[in-house]
C-alpha cells in the first residue's frame, strides 16, 4: 500500500519513481539502484531516502538527445 507521499509523487508529472524507471529501462529495481549508484542515470533527485528522477531529463536521455548523465 502506497503512503500519501508516494501517491502524490507518482501523480506528479515532472518525476519518475524508481519502479517507473525500471519499467522504462526493462530492468529490475535493483539494477536501477546499481545504475544510480554508478551515476549512470541522469536527472537524480534525492529527498532524504527518497529517490526520484526528473522526467524531462530521463526522457531526453532515453531518446538519445542527451549522451551523458548529468
Amino acid at each position: 500500500m502506497a503512503t500519501a507521499f508516494e501517491t502524490r509523487v507518482e501523480l506528479e508529472p515532472g518525476v519518475y519513481t524508481r519502479p517507473q524507471v525500471a519499467d522504462l529501462l526493462r530492468v529490475s529495481e535493483r539494477t536501477v539502484d546499481r545504475l544510480t549508484a554508478a551515476n549512470q542515470i541522469p536527472g537524480l533527485i534525492r529527498v532524504g531516502r527518497s529517490v526520484r528522477y526528473r522526467r524531462e531529463v530521463v526522457d531526453r536521455w532515453l531518446s538519445g538527445e542527451s549522451e551523458k548523465p548529468n
